[in-house]
């Protein structure tokens, strides 16, 4: 993006702020590995999301499976590593005790025919 003629004749090319992102993005070391990092985590919520925001609503006992296999993707894409997934389970929980969670929604959860 940064070498295209588009990013070099732009106005954001120009300012100070312009510059310095492109000085991170191609010279930190750590900014490919830190986004490859994110996406690991951030992909399996995003369709999660998806399936909720939906036309179709699902049930809250599709919902449940679906967390619990994000929660088992993340762990996936970190490889069982809990110092490099524990961080988004941590989020995760926390959002779905305090405000998804109900004994309702578990028995629905437990009752679901696959």
């Amino acid at each position: 993006m940064f070498i295209s003629e588009d990013w070099t004749t732009s106005s954001y090319a120009k300012e100070q702020l312009g510059a310095k992102v492109q000085a991170i993005v191609l010279g930190d070391e750590n900014f490919r590995p830190g986004i490859i990092s994110c996406l690991k985590g951030v992909i399996p919520i995003v369709k999660v999301l998806t399936l909720v925001d939906g036309d179709d609503k699902p049930a809250m006992g599709y919902i449940y499976k679906a967390i619990d296999n994000a929660k088992e993707q993340i762990q996936s894409n970190f490889k069982y590593v809990k110092s490099r997934y524990e961080e988004y389970l941590n989020i995760i929980d926390k959002r779905w005790n305090t405000q998804l969670h109900g004994q309702l929604h578990a028995v629905g959860y437990y009752l679901n025919p696959r």
